[in-house]
């Protein structure tokens, strides 16, 4: 068993804050604005990122914490729940973002640009809600 390193979870949870913060300064709010490739570039790029964090993290927990790593990214934030890391809620909320991760990384399909659109309030919230309740956690373990 592995020991919780809460500098690695802290290190990448400030990465994802820094990510959702940049995201928020997007004006993002049709298809049509995702037309200039630097922003789509962008959105793809934090929210693949904010997806690749939290299975870091996630991982992490669940090996140090449950000794049970998750078979995959979305069991990842079960395991989080598992752990008293993370709400039931707020992981089920993100567990779709894992697919649109996939789509962005692997290009299995075109990429949808509306929902693509939708996908950033949603994770400016619930990436935002994440965040905030894994450093909680960590923070009343001491």
């Amino acid at each position: 068993m592995i020991a919780l390193e809460p500098e690695i979870v802290t290190r990448r949870l400030a990465t994802m804050r820094t990510l959702l913060d940049h995201l928020a300064t997007l004006e993002v709010s049709t298809p049509e604005d995702l037309e200039d490739l630097g922003v789509r570039l962008q959105v793809e790029r934090i929210l693949s990122q904010l997806v690749n964090l939290a299975a870091d993290i996630n991982a992490h927990v669940a090996v140090a914490v449950l000794n049970r790593p998750p078979e995959d990214y979305r069991e990842g934030f079960d395991r989080m729940v598992d752990a008293d890391f993370l709400h039931r809620e707020t992981a089920k909320r993100l567990k779709p973002s894992v697919g649109l991760r996939n789509v962005l990384t692997h290009e299995y399909v075109r990429t949808d640009l509306a929902a693509l659109v939708g996908a950033v309030p949603a994770a400016l919230n619930d990436y935002g809600d994440y965040v905030y309740q894994v450093a909680t956690a960590l923070e009343s373990r001491g």
